[in-house]
């Protein structure tokens, strides 16, 4: 990278049954992003569900990016729902807190 690059970090989640391989395969589709490079990730924790608790725990992560600057903060973002839908989250504004 550049010495052009911005720091973002990212947290991932998951609460299905592959939830460990959703991170691990979120963290690779995010570092094949062109001018994206993931420089550090956090341990993988598990949280309790909020709100709706009629749900498994869900294991999360944080991840550190450098980030081109092809890449201004709307598109990294709309990328990263892009990422999120490609793998199959289905997002319900009903239930935010939601599996």
């Amino acid at each position: 990278m550049t010495t052009q690059t911005t720091a973002a970090y990212v947290s991932l989640g998951s609460n299905c049954a592959a939830a460990a391989r959703m991170l691990e395969e979120a963290a690779q589709r995010l570092a094949e992003l062109p001018g994206v490079e993931v420089t550090a990730a956090s341990p993988v924790y598990s949280t309790e569900p909020q709100e709706y608790a009629d749900q498994p725990w869900f294991l999360n992560q944080v991840l550190a990016l450098e980030v081109a600057p092809c890449w201004d903060p709307r598109t990294l973002v709309a990328a990263l729902l892009e990422l999120e839908a490609a793998m199959g989250r289905i997002r319900d504004p009903a239930l935010r807190f939601g599996p």
